[in-house]
């Protein structure tokens, strides 16, 4: 029995033996020069894909804004402003004045109109699922 370990361990320095010198024959004088360019290029097509990229967000945003410049700000009345100045000969038609009440009777009524539907419930499942 302790021949076969140390012939194992034989083997196993063997093994680590010809790894240490394949790895010394990949890594050897042209290698640097070639993880130097793969890691170069690599580094330079992530800046261009992220100098593209932020341009197009900001043409999706809007279009570039030139720096120093203001951009305004809308302004808004919180009440709007209603003066009619030469209402229309329709504005004192019972027609239209009827058809005036029908609109905010039908939105009083969709107002206290119950959305919910609170009397009626979803039925109980029965999640007790056997497969045979």
């Amino acid at each position: 029995m302790q021949n076969q370990i140390t012939a194992d361990i034989e083997k196993f320095k063997i093994f680590i033996r010809t790894l240490i010198e394949r790895v010394k024959l990949t890594f050897s004088k042209q290698a640097p020069v070639r993880i130097l360019i793969i890691v170069g290029v690599i580094f330079i097509l992530t800046v261009i894909f992220l100098i593209v990229g932020l341009i197009v967000g900001s043409m999706k945003k809007g279009g570039l804004v030139a720096p120093g410049k203001a951009t305004p700000t809308p302004v808004s009345s919180a009440i709007p402003e209603s003066s009619v100045s030469n209402p229309s000969k329709y504005a004192t038609d019972s027609g239209i004045l009827k058809i005036e009440e029908t609109i905010r009777k039908l939105d009083s009524d969709l107002n206290s109109a119950d959305l919910r539907e609170s009397v009626l419930r979803p039925p109980v499942l029965d999640f007790d699922v056997k497969f045979d």
